[in-house]
């Protein structure tokens, strides 16, 4: 079984979204501990795990960590009518654009964006050389984000 996650835009060439920054606070929004984790082979699994034993990956569990507090809180906040809104219209550049300044002027997120970001350079580079199946890669999301 495979996990794929797409943020599809309905782009308007006027409206500029940091598409890295939407990218951290959807997946930040969404609740892993309902992702499915993908069947493993003995080996597959010893190899995520130890790679998830690794200062790099753990630097970078923890910066998401991080930003998934901050981000929670806001959400958690949000009343049924804006969740549903978000839910709606989230594809929608124009509506993505205001909902992202609103929630930068209720928390400011920067910090956590470039420690996640800063932490995923490194934990790409540690992993660049492996060739890792779509499960092993799948398994590594889901335990980021767990």
């Amino acid at each position: 079984m495979a996990l794929v996650i797409i943020v599809a835009c309905n782009c308007s060439s006027d409206v500029k979204v940091d598409s890295n920054k939407l990218n951290l606070i959807t997946m930040a929004a969404m609740n892993a501990d309902s992702w499915p984790m993908p069947k493993l082979s003995e080996k597959e699994a010893s190899l995520v795990d130890s790679i998830s034993r690794l200062d790099a990956f753990i630097n970078y569990h923890n910066a998401y960590q991080q930003l998934i507090k901050k981000t929670s809180s806001y959400f958690a906040n949000l009343s049924s009518e804006e969740m549903e809104e978000f839910t709606q219209n989230g594809t929608d550049t124009a509506f993505i654009s205001d909902f992202m300044k609103k929630m930068d002027s209720c928390i400011n997120i920067e910090i956590e964006i470039k420690a996640v970001e800063e932490a995923g350079k490194d934990f790409d580079k540690m992993i660049k050389g492996l060739e890792l199946t779509e499960a092993e890669r799948i398994a590594l999301i889901i335990k980021k984000f767990k």
